[in-house]
């Protein structure tokens, strides 16, 4: 099991049930925010929601090597029941309503499931391959399926704020391809997440989206030029705590959006952190962008104040200031 919890907060705390062959290798990859970054789940994203996250991992139970897997399944679900960590959907099937939550659920699937589903990975923001799943599966499977769907549409209502949090970083990634062919793909690798190259500029480094450029200040790591990381933006409903563009007004769209990176620095040494950028040029990039990801046209965003706009967004063209 992994409990996470915030320094300054000890009574609130995050509980995720899990198992392994490998328990140490497995461990390896959790504690590796590049590993993490590249595989987004429930899990991971409250993980790396705030900086000073801790954490501690323990293990409730351990088989021989020759146990069956449903036989693990079983106590996988033992477990998420003791410590009722799934959703409410499924824990009703098991546990009294006269039982009380404890902490905040990370678990989204019933374990019994697992390995015995068509689907490899759960990736249950995938409307479409959803949608196939519970019209062609095993009645049985299908039921799986469908819980699974619910419990992340329950994220939306949630009263904890990270649960919602990944809502709707989910919902806007769904959104993001809506928009012209090109800048669509660029969208959507943004609040996605992909491997970008770190290129040079003097004091500072880049990472490229399109026409975007984020700068990367050698105060919060020191990277090699060409280095390879894992970039990610995600944009929040109301204003994000570790927004990228630190001289956002309350008004600015800006104050919506964060950027992420993972990978090594120059000594080798693993690391994942949100990035900040200073300045009102900043600022008016990213009010543009978010404007964008929410779906705004050009036209239409012009017309507003501080933004820079490229007189072809598509094309990445020099950039007009609107004050």
């Amino acid at each position: 099991m992994h409990i996470l919890w915030e320094p300054d907060d000890p009574v609130s705390y995050y509980l995720y049930v899990g198992q392994s062959g490998n328990l140490e290798e497995r461990i390896r990859k959790h504690n590796d925010p590049w590993y993490r970054a590249r595989h987004p789940c429930l899990h991971y994203h409250v993980w790396d929601s705030t900086p000073d996250m801790e954490s501690i991992f323990i293990v409730l139970a351990s088989t021989d090597d020759d146990v069956p897997q449903l036989q693990l399944n079983l106590l996988e679900l033992w477990c998420c029941l003791i410590f009722q960590t799934l959703p409410q959907q499924e824990l009703r099937k098991y546990v009294s309503e006269e039982v009380s939550p404890s902490g905040s659920h990370l678990n989204v699937a019933n374990p019994i499931w697992q390995s015995f589903t068509e689907c490899k990975h759960d990736c249950y923001e995938h409307k479409e391959r959803f949608k196939e799943l519970i019209h062609s599966c095993d009645p049985l499977v299908a039921d799986y399926y469908r819980s699974l769907a619910q419990g992340f549409r329950d994220l939306k209502t949630s009263s904890n704020p990270r649960l919602r949090a990944y809502y709707m970083a989910a919902y806007h990634r769904s959104q993001a391809g809506s928009a012209a062919a090109k800048v669509g793909r660029t969208f959507t690798q943004l609040l996605s997440g992909t491997e970008k190259t770190v290129y040079g500029r003097g004091s500072s480094q880049l990472i490229t989206f399109g026409y975007v450029n984020f700068r990367i200040s050698k105060k919060y790591q020191d990277l090699a030029h060409g280095a390879v990381v894992h970039a990610q933006g995600f944009l929040t409903d109301g204003a994000n705590s570790h927004r990228y563009a630190v001289d956002a007004l309350p008004e600015d769209p800006a104050i919506r959006f964060s950027f992420r990176i993972a990978g090594k620095n120059i000594n080798g040494e693993l690391f994942g952190m949100f990035i900040h950028a200073p300045g009102e040029v900043t600022v008016k990039d990213i009010n543009t962008l978010v404007d964008r990801l929410s779906g705004e046209d050009v036209d239409n965003i012009a017309t507003k104040s501080r933004r820079m706009i490229p007189t072809d967004v598509t094309k990445g063209r020099y950039k007009v200031m609107y004050t």
